[in-house]
């Protein structure tokens, strides 16, 4: 108690804060120095002890009693019982182990298992030795208590030279090193990340303003005004097809089925293909015929009048000028637009798209190493741990860090 009073009233040491690690350092290896001969000294201990045990136990077998008096049954009795007991510690003896600072709590606690089965397995017998040879009993568990008693003040030892505080205290301190590094390390990694997310945004900006320059120029623009234009006249040119053929569908479809006509049934099915399929307008042939037999077709007398009037409309000449006009019509169209796709504008277009999604997809994969960064440095804590050292090590090593 006095020397605990005394240490703890002890003035504090001052250490500077670049120092503590070697302080820490050179207490932890003077502590574990002393711990490991303590440990040493138990094991050659242990040898000497775990020698005189099997010595004595031999001796003991061979004891007579004390008193000779005592009946043939209750020897019997008391050999049986010496047995057991020697042969308990003689087996708890030698599974003793070989101590190592390594391992040397597991195998406390394994000791410590070990002499609490021993106690329980010979607590009967030496109950019924004492009676015979107390003497002998205390003289052979002798070096056993001696054993036990040297745990005891090594454990003792552990626990008020503050070994496990300064080994924590030492491990935080180098943790916290390490935290700081990191931290040092994923800030400039943050902040180039950062300095590349800027870079590619600028680089995006760019991208963008050549492709709305390219997409405003006059000659895409007038190409694309043409395209629209030829687009319009093409759908024009359909609609009027589509139109001409509209009154004439049902007739021609009952034609085609009642007299086996396919390029009847064709063109009431799709007008606008069979007329372009129709290079030789054959159609003509078949709509006189059609028109013909329009009575022999069994219309309703609203189509059978439209019908009439389609018939007249519907003229060799107007179909071959609508079937030409489609067909330059249509070409051009396309031509126009191989024209625009290439288009040395259009090719530029294409390949400043290629560039914006490439820059896109980079600016995705910076962002997602920006937050990654960003929680990385969130889970650091240098300063609380800075903190609890300075504290701790004031508290339980009377260390005051400056």
């Amino acid at each position: 108690m006095f020397r605990f009073l005394k240490k703890w009233l002890a003035k504090p040491e001052h250490i500077a804060w670049e120092d503590l690690e070697q302080e820490l350092q050179n207490r932890v290896q003077e502590k574990e120095k002393e711990f490991k001969k303590h440990i040493e000294e138990l094991n050659v201990m242990l040898t000497t002890q775990v020698e005189h045990t099997t010595s004595q136990c031999s001796e003991f077998l061979k004891k007579t009693l004390h008193n000779d008096k005592i009946t043939k049954r209750e020897k019997q009795f008391m050999q049986g019982n010496r047995e057991a007991y020697v042969k308990a510690l003689t087996q708890y003896v030698h599974q003793l182990p070989v101590f190592s600072r390594q391992n040397f709590f597991n195998q406390i606690q394994e000791y410590k298992e070990k002499s609490t089965q021993l106690a329980e397995k010979v607590q009967r017998p030496k109950q019924i030795l004492s009676h015979f040879f107390a003497r002998e009993l205390r003289e052979i568990e002798a070096p056993l208590k001696t054993v036990a008693e040297q745990l005891q003040r090594i454990e003792h030892y552990y626990t008020t030279s503050q070994l496990q505080s300064t080994t924590e205290l030492l491990k935080d301190l180098k943790t916290y090193a390490a935290q700081v590094q990191e931290k040092k390390k994923t800030t400039e990694a943050l902040t180039k990340k950062r300095a590349e997310y800027s870079t590619l945004q600028k680089r995006k900006e760019k991208i963008d303003e050549k492709m709305q320059q390219l997409r405003d120029g006059a000659r895409l623009r007038q190409a694309k005004q043409e395209i629209t234009q030829l687009k319009k006249r093409v759908q024009d040119i359909q609609e009027q097809i589509t139109d001409l053929f509209a009154s004439l569908r049902s007739p021609l479809k009952k034609y085609a089925k009642q007299y086996r006509r396919p390029l009847a049934a064709q063109y009431s099915q799709d007008s606008l293909e069979a007329l372009s399929q129709d290079m030789d307008l054959r159609i003509n042939t078949v709509l006189k015929e059609c028109n013909d037999a329009l009575h022999s077709l069994d219309l309703k007398p609203d189509k059978l009048q439209k019908a009439q009037q389609a018939f007249n409309e519907v003229t060799p000449s107007l179909l071959s000028t609508l079937q030409q006009q489609h067909a330059l019509t249509t070409k051009r169209y396309e031509q126009a637009l191989q024209e625009l796709r290439e288009h040395p504008d259009m090719v530029t277009l294409q390949d400043l798209k290629e560039q914006l999604a490439m820059t896109e997809d980079a600016i995705t994969a910076v962002q997602h190493e920006i937050t990654s960064h960003e929680k990385q440095l969130q889970s650091f804590a240098p300063e609380s741990l800075h903190h609890s050292i300075i504290r701790r090590a004031r508290e339980r090593l009377r260390i005051v860090v400056t």
